[in-house]
């Protein structure tokens, strides 16, 4: 009769008490001091005992093998399109690479027709051809520091397109792996059911599912680098060649010198 009572007493505060609540209670419970408690007897706030609460929700296996498949086609996809996409970046480059390296080297041609040319001048032909080693030596001088700046534009070329092959290698292993946990589970499972949760398990496995996410936001972000190192090279290649005009002219100013007091003297 008593413990009826208790009951019909606790049952409004446990209707209006919310799970989470009665959890945290639990959670957080310290029991009270022993105060003429006999033997080993201690005090709860509940006689009761609760029953364990499963947080655990459905997995919906369907969608998640459809997510696996989508990042499958479009790790496809982004691969055929990067890959164009990386053809037309090294044919446009090599080409703007071209027209920055032809810009100075006619303006080297127009330096040197017009400083050292050749003329009905007797006299200043003949200078011209006593000093032709070194008109020629700064022509030498020129072309073979043109050829530096082109090779050093183009030095990591490999370098940075092998980041971006290497993480190609590296989706098209996490295909392959996907394409074989599905054959296995298909092979091992009757029912479209049973052999979804089994890839599930397996995807989920080591966070497997999360590799490819993970891959292709590491492409894009090398695809982004290297369309800005190829911008860079250009800055590269222009600062170099400007520096070698220059020096190419105060060379051809030191031969102009040379070839005036050569001139004055024939007079």
């Amino acid at each position: 009769m008593v413990v009826l009572k208790l009951l019909i007493f606790l049952l409004p505060v446990l209707r209006t008490a919310s799970w989470e609540e009665i959890k945290e209670d639990i959670l957080t419970f310290r029991p009270l001091p022993k105060q003429g408690l006999p033997g080993n007897q201690e005090q709860y706030p509940c006689p009761c005992r609760l029953p364990a609460v499963d947080e655990t929700k459905p997995i919906n296996t369907k969608a998640l093998v459809q997510q696996y498949e989508l990042d499958l086609n479009t790790s496809r996809t982004l691969q055929k399109d990067d890959r164009k996409l990386m053809l037309n970046w090294t044919d446009e480059y090599q080409l703007k690479r071209l027209d920055v390296t032809m810009k100075y080297r006619l303006q080297m041609v127009k330096h040197q027709e017009h400083s050292l040319k050749s003329n009905g001048n007797v006299k200043w032909n003949n200078c011209i051809f006593f000093h032709r080693k070194e008109i020629r030596w700064s022509i030498r001088f020129y072309h073979d520091h043109e050829r530096e700046c082109l090779k050093t534009a183009s030095s990591k070329d490999a370098e940075t397109k092998e980041n971006v092959e290497q993480l190609e290698k590296q989706i098209a292993q996490w295909r392959k792996g996907y394409r074989y946990l599905k054959n296995r589970c298909i092979d091992e499972n009757s029912g479209n059911k049973k052999a979804r949760e089994c890839l599930v398990r397996y995807m989920q496995n080591d966070n497997f599912d999360q590799v490819i996410q993970r891959l292709l936001v590491l492409k894009q972000g090398a695809m982004t680098e290297q369309e800005a190192y190829f911008e860079s090279t250009l800055v590269d290649l222009e600062e170099c060649l400007r520096s070698l005009l220059s020096r190419y002219l105060d060379s051809i100013r030191a031969i102009m010198q040379v070839l005036s007091k050569c001139y004055n003297m024939e007079t």
